[in-house]
């Protein structure tokens, strides 16, 4: 009886994650400016052109971001309008939620981000539009089906780091 429970607990382990894993839409990291309004234009394969230049000109605390297009024009995007943005040669793209920024450190079937601040914590959302919650155990559990939590103990490395 043993052996039989070892075995459906190592097909659970091999097979689940490859039936019940979502599948994940992975941002288009394109290492360019862009200013994203609204989380499709992620997975949008068809993006605008770059922009040449991001800046914040009040720094992260701003409200604002100065955008130059191709032609030279300025453009201002208040933060509160925007789903997030990507600069070239930055780590990654960055989600604006109540003033604050987080940068998507993985999507899979769920999203794992980092504060923008120094010591900024961890937090994880199940949808790029979804409510992001504390990167705890609790939230986690609470918010994740079982065959979620398999597959991301099985693929995410951050994610089995994030749970210890």
């Amino acid at each position: 009886m043993k052996q039989i429970r070892t075995g459906i607990k190592i097909l659970i382990w091999i097979i689940v994650p490859e039936i019940c894993l979502a599948q994940a839409n992975d941002p288009v990291i394109t290492g360019q400016n862009y200013i994203f309004r609204e989380s499709k234009e992620l997975q949008s394969t068809s993006l605008s052109s770059p922009l040449k230049k991001i800046s914040e000109p009040w720094g992260r605390s701003g409200r604002s971001l100065i955008a130059i297009d191709g032609s030279g024009q300025k453009v201002k995007y208040l933060k509160n309008e925007i789903w997030g943005y990507e600069r070239k040669n930055d780590v990654g793209i960055r989600r604006i939620v109540h003033k604050e920024e987080y940068w998507i450190e993985e999507n899979s079937s769920i999203i794992i981000y980092k504060k923008c601040v120094k010591g900024g914590g961890y937090f994880f959302s199940t949808g790029l539009d979804s409510q992001l919650f504390p990167f705890n155990k609790k939230h986690v559990l609470k918010l994740i089906n079982d065959c979620q939590l398999v597959a991301l103990y099985k693929s995410s490395a951050l994610f089995r780091e994030l749970m210890q």
